[in-house]
């Protein structure tokens, strides 16, 4: 008998090399497709596996044949009903652990384009308690003695968006990229100078919010101004646009000229100038638009024009004829929404994962 018993009495699971590049490999997978979260599914189908291949464990010391039998009832794996019924469960949780694409897309998309447009509110607002501090706007930028720009307007108005430690730190004897100064380039409390949509660490200090700048406009060069020079009027007078494609350090003394300003707006021309784009692991989606600060306080959001000279005139402080932004006719492309395989891939591959398993159980 002890040597009957020895024959069919069933291995004991025993953790090996096999098992690990397993469970690693449903790990890097399930952490691909749902970043943090995908812990939570990889533990969860480690688990399952771990107590499937353990449900035969010997319990007690059998003494007879019909006792060893019902002990270690020989199985050669699933059955067709016990396979479809795991990978109509995998398949059910999958579903509730992906995010829908179109959810998730265009609700990313429409909390940045909100964000950006309070960006754009909270710079235009500082300069507001700027001008009433001083007087005056600040300058587009600060020169050095030869006339060339050294600090930018972002720098003069942190103060007023509740970054004055680093304002204090700030080095105005050295140029903006200076070796104190560029220490300081990542060292801002609040994003209010950065674009929502930039998550890359490369490029997270980089500022798409430019003032259109040049003569006749409120920020022309060094010179300062105040709300009693715009003619034209505040409410119809844009100083702030964003120009998502062209972004550059925050501290750098550069802006927009008028023609600049005007291209942002010719989507004939400048095709990805108002480029605003989401990803997934499935899709790719893209919409148009820019953010304006109006120099009244409010903020408003331009599309592209089939006319962009026709926005000139709302940037120069001299210019009384009569407008209005609504006449500007602005036109919101998007969203195109272009699929992307990389997501159905990991699906898959989770998927395979997740029921390979299946085809050892009758092995162990």
């Amino acid at each position: 008998m002890a040597d009957f018993e020895e024959q069919i009495e069933p291995k004991r699971f025993r953790f090996g090399l096999l098992h690990l590049f397993y469970a690693t490999a449903v790990v890097a997978a399930a952490i691909a497709l749902l970043g943090p979260w995908g812990i939570c599914w990889a533990l969860l189908v480690i688990a399952f596996w771990f107590l499937k291949f353990n449900e035969n464990k010997k319990v007690g010391t059998p003494k007879t044949l019909d006792e060893i039998n019902a002990a270690y009832p020989i199985k050669k794996g699933f059955t067709a009903t016990e396979l479809l019924i795991v990978i109509g469960i995998i398949v059910i949780i999958a579903f509730l652990l992906i995010p829908t694409v179109g959810r998730r897309s265009y609700g990313k998309m429409a909390s940045k384009r909100a964000m950006s447009m309070n960006n754009a509110r909270q710079l235009i607002l500082a300069m507001h308690n700027y001008e009433s501090a001083n007087g005056h706007f600040p300058p587009a930028y600060v020169a050095d003695e030869d006339g060339k720009p050294m600090h930018s307007w972002r720098v003069l108005i942190l103060p007023y968006l509740d970054e004055g430690k680093v304002y204090e730190q700030y080095d105005f004897d050295e140029p903006w990229d200076g070796p104190n100064n560029s220490k300081l380039v990542d060292q801002l409390e609040y994003r209010t100078f950065f674009d929502p949509a930039i998550k890359d660490s490369d490029m997270e200090c980089l500022t798409p919010y430019k003032l259109v700048t040049g003569p006749k406009t409120v920020f022309d060069a060094d010179k300062t101004v105040g709300f009693a020079a715009i003619k034209a009027g505040s409410s119809n007078t844009i100083g702030l646009v964003e120009d998502s494609a062209n972004p550059i350090n925050w501290m750098s003394p550069v802006d927009l000229t008028v023609d600049e300003a005007v291209g942002v707006f010719d989507h004939e021309q400048n095709p990805n100038s108002m480029a605003h784009v989401t990803e997934t692991k499935f899709s790719k989606t893209t919409r148009y638009y820019a953010s304006l600060g109006i120099l009244d306080g409010s903020v408003d959001v331009g599309g592209i024009l089939d006319y962009p000279e026709d926005i000139s005139p709302f940037f120069d402080i001299e210019d009384t004829t009569p407008r209005e932004l609504d006449d500007l006719h602005f036109r919101f492309a998007g969203p195109f929404v272009e699929p992307k395989s990389e997501g159905y891939i990991l699906v898959g591959i989770n998927f395979l994962l997740a029921i390979l398993p299946a085809f050892w159980v009758g092995k162990q």
